[in-house]
């Protein structure tokens, strides 16, 4: 009869291909977001696994949503920086196979439907957004922001000129889009913020001065 030990692999091995086992306890979590109702986390675990995982509020019930293993004992790739449909029903993030290489996806809340957006050349990065109807996903790639469909059409360019843009979310109402500049500096502080239309236009600077304090 198999050991204990063997019988326990065995276990987590299907749990694994059912996509059920926890997650290392030493996993590093990158970019946690919150599902639209409010009721489940979902993050990107490094170290052992470098998944998309979903659980609820209090740590229970934790699945893994996408599969990205870690391949030799390296660091990439790794998926990260989820962010949940309004509808609760997709996914989007960032899969990193490198430092450069790196791609837009979208899966389904349950797991399945796994797609990339973006080409591997076009060097999608940092945070992602959904607009609030749902109809589009807002994202960063060298140095400028773009949106695109979730099925991948319509991708359009949002930002022009020789500013290096990241970091972007969506106003509630789906009409302004708050960015900052210099997100690829090595100096902490040399970054400035933006709103701008979501329609398009010039990025318009956010004084920072007295009406900012830090949370």
């Amino acid at each position: 009869p198999p050991s204990s030990a063997a019988a326990r692999a065995t276990r987590r091995m299907a749990a694994e291909a059912a996509g059920t086992a926890s997650p290392p306890l030493a996993a590093l979590q990158r970019s946690p977001t919150l599902t639209p109702d409010g009721r489940r986390i979902v993050d990107g675990r490094q170290l052992k696994s470098n998944s998309l995982w979903v659980m609820d509020l209090n740590g229970t019930h934790q699945r893994r949503l996408s599969r990205n293993p870690l391949l030799n004992g390296q660091e990439f790739p790794f998926d990260e920086n989820p962010a949940v449909s309004p509808d609760g029903k997709q996914v989007v993030f960032i899969r990193r196979l490198s430092e450069t290489r790196t791609a837009l996806f979208v899966i389904g809340f349950d797991g399945r439907r796994l797609r990339r957006l973006t080409p591997w050349s076009m060097a999608a990065e940092r945070k992602v957004d959904w607009s609030p109807d749902g109809s589009r996903i807002l994202f960063g790639a060298n140095g400028h922001l773009y949106t695109i469909h979730g099925d991948g059409a319509g991708r359009t360019k949002s930002t022009n000129g020789a500013h290096d843009y990241c970091s972007n979310s969506y106003s509630p109402d789906g009409t302004q889009i708050v960015l900052f500049d210099k997100c690829h500096s090595d100096s902490e502080g040399d970054s400035n913020l933006y709103l701008m239309s979501a329609a398009g236009g010039a990025p318009i600077l956010v004084p920072n001065g007295s009406g900012a304090r830090k949370i």
